[in-house]
């Protein structure tokens, strides 16, 4: 979703993980995003299960949903069946609290390391699943996402969907 200087996006997630440790599980799930999107794994791996811990900590729904997507994703780079096992509880935890917004992500990353290194039923169940849930997304869901964005990373000079994000509201999506 997000484009432009990753590793400053890096340094502020960082910033914001350090700063409020497990008391803001976010900023620790967003460091990982960020540790994991940039190449950085094994510091990004290091931090997956404190990330999650600390999102538990929280007990808000939506920052333990992203905080087992992003642990998903620096797995997939090195351990699958600890990405299928995140993903698996991901998916079940979207599904039983309803956080629809990742219930598409969690189930099309799975779905895609299913087509190379699972199985392929299961790659086809879940991209249905993946499908079915973007097609129920909203775009005001997605706005707020945005707006949230919009403010923690103001000044910083990120970019959301190509577009630089006003100090006060990001753009909206060239789609829509």
């Amino acid at each position: 979703m997000y484009c432009g200087d990753l590793d400053r996006y890096v340094e502020l997630t960082a910033a914001v993980a350090h700063e409020y440790g497990s008391d803001r599980g976010y900023g620790l799930a967003s460091y990982v995003d960020g540790l994991q999107s940039a190449g950085r794994i094994k510091e990004a791996l290091a931090l997956t299960e404190e990330s999650v811990a600390a999102a538990r900590s929280l007990g808000n729904p939506y920052w333990i949903s992203y905080a087992l997507w992003i642990a998903g994703l620096a797995f997939s780079k090195a351990d699958v069946r600890r990405a299928f096992a995140a993903w698996d509880e991901g998916v079940a935890f979207v599904r039983e609290h309803r956080v629809q917004f990742f219930a598409g992500f969690l189930a099309r990353d799975a779905a895609r390391l299913h087509t190379s290194d699972g199985e392929p039923e299961a790659a086809l169940v879940l991209f249905a699943e993946a499908i079915a849930a973007f097609h129920r997304a909203d775009a005001p869901a997605v706005a707020a996402l945005f707006a949230a964005d919009a403010v923690q990373f103001r000044g910083s000079g990120a970019v959301v969907l190509g577009r630089r994000a006003s100090p006060r509201f990001p753009t909206r999506s060239p789609r829509g």
